[in-house]
């Protein structure tokens, strides 16, 4: 998948897509897969809502996860 096609796609198939899972109910249960995958993903092609729905999703009621990634994404964007 290229970042072209990353930026017409909702987070949580694009989530789904690079971890090579089935459904996106996967992304549950490899939730140290998608962690780790975040952190390499460019995000500055999501809103923080996107990023939000995702963590909600994935990692439920942990939040230093989602702070991080806008951290992340904030210092992407000021950088552009």
């Amino acid at each position: 998948m290229t970042l072209d096609s990353e930026k017409n796609k909702n987070i949580l198939e694009v989530m789904r897509s690079l971890l090579g899972l089935d459904y996106i109910s996967d992304l549950r249960t490899r939730k140290v897969l998608v962690k780790d995958k975040l952190y390499e993903l460019s995000l500055d092609f999501y809103s923080e809502k996107q990023i939000e729905e995702l963590c909600n999703y994935v990692f439920g009621d942990d939040k230093s996860i989602y702070t991080a990634l806008i951290e992340k994404r904030n210092e992407i964007i000021k950088k552009k």
